[in-house]
């Protein structure tokens, strides 16, 4: 769909990657905290969470797994859809980057209290 991005976006995806994946980690963690401390049986706590952290892992492939410059601006779009870039990491991107995000419907931006 995209032929990849400039060698200075991806140098800033690359540096980012890791603050982003970690942004979406504390999400999951935090749901998990909260399917744990719901008022259960422990066998329909274990399902919930299960089927809870193989939703999240979908989430974490689509958005981190197998990022290249080919599918750079794809990566990005997850990220940017799932609200996991602030406003100011996402500045950072040349126009050409940001304009192809922006094609897309439901971008928003991370905030710290939204977790």
């Amino acid at each position: 769909m995209f032929n990849g991005i400039e060698e200075q976006d991806w140098k800033k995806l690359r540096k980012l990657e890791k603050v982003v994946l970690n942004r979406l980690c504390e999400r999951i963690l935090g749901k998990v905290r909260k399917q744990i401390d719901k008022d259960q049986n422990p066998h329909d706590s274990y399902l919930a969470l299960f089927k809870l952290i193989q939703k999240q892992d979908k989430i974490i492939a689509r958005t981190f797994n197998g990022l290249r410059r080919s599918n750079a601006v794809e990566k990005i779009i997850n990220m940017a859809q799932e609200g996991l870039l602030t406003e100011e990491e996402f500045a950072q991107f040349s126009s050409t980057t940001k304009a192809q995000v922006q094609m897309f419907d439901g971008i928003k931006f991370y905030k710290k209290n939204t977790l």
